[in-house]
Order: C-alpha cells, then structure tokens, then sequence
C-alpha cells in the first residue's frame, strides 16, 4: 500500500470513527441536550404549578423537639412537599447528588 493511501484510508477512518461517535451520542441522549424534559414526573401533575405552604408556626412545631423539617427537592418523595429520602436510590440510579432542603430550630 502506497503512503498516498494509507493517508486517505487513515482519514477516511478518522472521518468515520467521528461520525459513529456522534451517532452514538444522540442516540445515548448526550446531543439532546436542548431538548426540555419535565422534571416532576409525579407530584400534582393536573395542576399547572405546584405550590406547597408552611407556616412559620408548622415550622416551629415541627422543629421544636430538634430535628430538622426536610422538605423534598428530588420531585420523587411520596410524601411530597416533604422529604422521605427517596433521593437516596434516585442519587445512585442517575449518578446525581440532590438532597432535601433541611429547616432547623434555633
């Protein structure tokens, strides 16, 4: 085989090893970066926005023994607006780190 070969079967290879690896990539979903995808997938999915309220009250009765009120950030608790660390599984499936958000007592 001629160099003048080797060089275009080297590009020809090169060009083919980027195009499969995109390929891979959309169809793994990394190229779909810019699709929106919803993020709450089961807490009060009829309503157009989900709204929760506590009181400062509720707050202090429920802080008042010294435990923090965990409320839910991962939209997977069953126990939504409050947390009960469903993060935890969700963390390891997807490689992800959310957590609750804590309030505390003085």
């Amino acid at each position: 085989m001629a160099p003048y070969d080797m060089q275009i079967g080297l590009g020809i290879g090169a060009i083919l090893g980027i195009g499969i690896g995109m390929l891979i990539i959309i169809v793994i979903g990394e190229g779909n970066l810019n699709v929106k995808q919803r993020i709450n997938k089961k807490v009060k999915l009829n309503e157009a926005k989900v709204v929760d309220k506590a009181t400062l009250e509720d707050l202090a009765d429920r802080t008042k023994d010294g435990k923090p009120v965990a409320f839910c950030r991962c939209w997977k608790s069953k126990t939504f607006p409050y947390c009960d660390g469903s993060h935890a599984s969700w963390n390891t499936e997807a490689k992800d780190n959310t957590g609750p958000l804590l309030v505390v007592g003085k």
